[in-house]
């Protein structure tokens, strides 16, 4: 009876150390699969990243480019508009001139 109540305490005891092993072994998978999956999460957060800016900067550079336009098509109709007035006002004063000379 005793060495029955040591075997099964000896095999208590062995079957105590696998189940601890097999603790750390599986702490282990979980802590590496973690890892795992956090360096993936980053890996997509910064491609989202890095695209949103490169959309973000393409968009800036179109905008840019609008302004741009918007800004030379206004300057061409206001130097339209002094060149008419500077016809005119040359206009005006070649006619001065002419009438006080006769």
């Amino acid at each position: 009876m005793v060495k029955e109540t040591i075997d099964a305490v000896l095999q208590a005891e062995l079957e105590a150390e696998q189940i601890e092993k097999n603790a750390l072994e599986l702490r282990e998978r979980i802590i590496e699969e973690a890892h795992s999956s956090a360096q993936k999460l980053i890996s997509g957060m910064e491609k989202d990243a890095s695209e949103k800016a490169l959309r973000d900067s393409e968009l800036a550079r179109r905008r840019g480019e609008e302004i741009i336009v918007s800004h030379e098509r206004i300057a061409q109709v206001e130097i339209s508009r002094i060149r008419e007035q500077i016809k005119s006002r040359k206009s005006a004063a070649i006619e001065m001139v002419i009438s006080e000379l006769t």
